[in-house]
């Protein structure tokens, strides 16, 4: 909306908003993010501070002037905080979820410098994910632009599992099965999910069902990789 001819500046803009409803212009370059990696050509537009835009510094009671605390400029308190805060198995989710992302990051210097701040987020953090990542020869720490806090207290209303309901009533139960599977342990299980007000779903190598121990047969909810990609 901001882009159309009748509301946008009269001033040409260079910023790295692209694609989107109502685009009207459509920006080349390799990145569309900044801080990158990339040079001049192809990093896309940068602060200039002699011809970019600047506040005009009206004398009111003195200068008008845009500044942020220096607590702005900590990037890593918050997110230690919320890692100390998770239990090991969410610990784990978030190295394992890091170790995934930055694997699929093709510039070597990019996962270093990843590294680099996580350790200044947590040690033990940077270390798995730098052994997800086979790199051996662990970065220094990223030089902070504002002194983080190290002492901010666990919090566990951050964390997911520390807050899980004591009740399994309305989850569902993904029950992995294949023929000859034994049917009392099944019926039992079911029984008892059944009794704790939660689900279950039957996943199978076929949608069409199994037969059980007994020579029962019984349908399938789900096919093993035709079901929700969480399985």
């Amino acid at each position: 909306f901001t882009h159309i001819p009748i509301n946008r500046p009269r001033c040409p803009m260079r910023h790295f908003q692209q694609d989107g409803h109502m685009a009207m212009e459509n920006p080349k370059g390799r990145a569309n993010y900044e801080p990158n990696s990339w040079g001049p050509k192809d990093g896309g537009p940068r602060e200039d501070p002699k011809r970019g835009f600047r506040s005009y510094a009206e004398p009111v009671e003195g200068e008008k002037t845009r500044l942020r605390p220096e607590s702005f400029a900590d990037h890593y308190s918050q997110a230690r905080q919320f890692y100390v805060s998770q239990t090991a198995v969410e610990q784990k989710h978030i190295a394992d979820a890091l170790t995934f992302e930055l694997s699929k990051v093709q510039t070597m210097d990019i996962r270093l410098r990843m590294l680099s701040h996580l350790l200044n987020i947590d040690k033990d953090l940077a270390r798995k994910v730098a052994k997800g990542l086979g790199v051996s020869d662990m970065p220094a720490a990223a030089k902070p632009a504002s002194k983080p806090l190290p002492d901010l207290p666990v919090s566990d209303p951050l964390s997911i599992l520390k807050n899980a309901p004591d009740s399994f009533a309305g989850r569902k139960l993904g029950i992995f099965a294949t023929d000859g599977a034994d049917a009392d342990l099944l019926n039992a299980l079911k029984e008892k999910v059944s009794a704790a007000g939660g689900m279950t779903a039957i996943i199978s190598p076929k949608v069409g069902g199994i037969t059980l121990s007994d020579g029962s047969h019984i349908e399938a909810d789900e096919k093993i990789d035709g079901g929700p990609s969480v399985l």
